[in-house]
């Protein structure tokens, strides 16, 4: 693919016309021959006017999110929710994990804390009691002392079943994989019934493509040249660079115009280049990642 680069450049060109008259004299002075009739000239009006000078540049299309697809949980694959190829919207079920184990988890994560909240009723009971009697001289200090820390350690059980529990509750989130934006997604790399492990397996990739990104290359002479014609350095103020046309593969021109995105902050000393970026609206999807 070809990317246009414009910019308008004012020239003007004058041109002079004359015609100059030729004298013709006869051999008769009192006859003079009759004079033709005067020719004709064709005259064209020139006027300065804005002349395109195109720049084309060899570029390659970027997605600019490409997120790979990768469980938090290790399991069974249970389903893949999405045609390979297809359009998603955020929110959209991908794939979902084989969940048994993780609901038999989530039913003994409550009832782990189910008894701590008894055992933390039981211990407020015996402090509550034992508060009365130290009172009355009835019980002893270590008695006293033991029903506090009995009473603390079991505030301190519930809050850690608490946070199991909501552990265990993720776990059970993270079997279902959701799509994180709107894209496309690319083929699945996993079947069901395969063995997912978390954060390892990777199981498809999903590329966003409105807009696209457009990355090519300038040499240092064109990127100093484009400096001075907009007076200042092309990545301070994008929004007033010139537009960014394309030509795709085909011969055809792209009808959408890119807008400057990048520029680097360095030039390649191997290459003398600069790397440029453009986004370029893509509604339709006719730019695809990679191209």
């Amino acid at each position: 693919m070809t990317n246009s680069y414009r910019f308008v450049l004012i020239a003007g060109w004058a041109f002079a016309l004359s015609v100059g008259s030729i004298g013709l004299s006869g051999c008769k002075a009192n006859a003079p021959p009759q004079a033709p009739p005067p020719p004709e000239v064709s005259v064209i009006e020139v006027r300065p006017g804005p002349v395109t000078v195109y720049n084309e540049y060899v570029a390659q299309t970027q997605a600019p999110d490409t997120i790979e697809i990768r469980s938090q949980v290790t399991g069974l694959l249970e389903r893949q929710a999405f045609a390979d190829g297809a359009r998603v919207k955020k929110g959209d079920v991908l794939y979902v994990i084989d969940q048994r184990p993780f609901e038999a988890q989530l039913a003994q994560a409550k009832a782990s804390l189910a008894q701590a909240e008894a055992n933390l009723v039981n211990a407020k009971q015996n402090l509550a009691r034992n508060s009365r009697l130290i009172a009355q001289k009835a019980v002893s200090q270590q008695d006293y002392d033991t029903a506090v820390a009995q009473e603390r350690s079991s505030t301190a059980l519930v809050e850690a079943q608490k946070a199991l529990l909501r552990n265990v509750e993720l776990n059970l989130e993270f079997a279902t994989l959701r799509a994180s934006r709107d894209g496309f997604m690319s083929s699945s790399l996993v079947k069901p019934g395969a063995l997912i492990t978390a954060q390892q397996t990777l199981l498809t990739t999903l590329y966003s493509s409105d807009p696209m990104w457009v990355n090519f290359s300038i040499s240092e002479d064109r990127f100093l040249e484009l400096q001075k014609t907009l007076k200042h350095p092309p990545g301070e103020r994008p929004d007033t660079a010139p537009p960014f046309h394309i030509r795709l593969a085909d011969g055809t021109d792209y009808a959408l115009a890119g807008k400057l995105n990048f520029i680097d902050a360095t030039i390649d000393q191997k290459s003398g280049t600069l790397q440029v970026r453009i986004s370029v609206p893509n509604p339709d999807r006719v730019l695809r990642p990679g191209l």
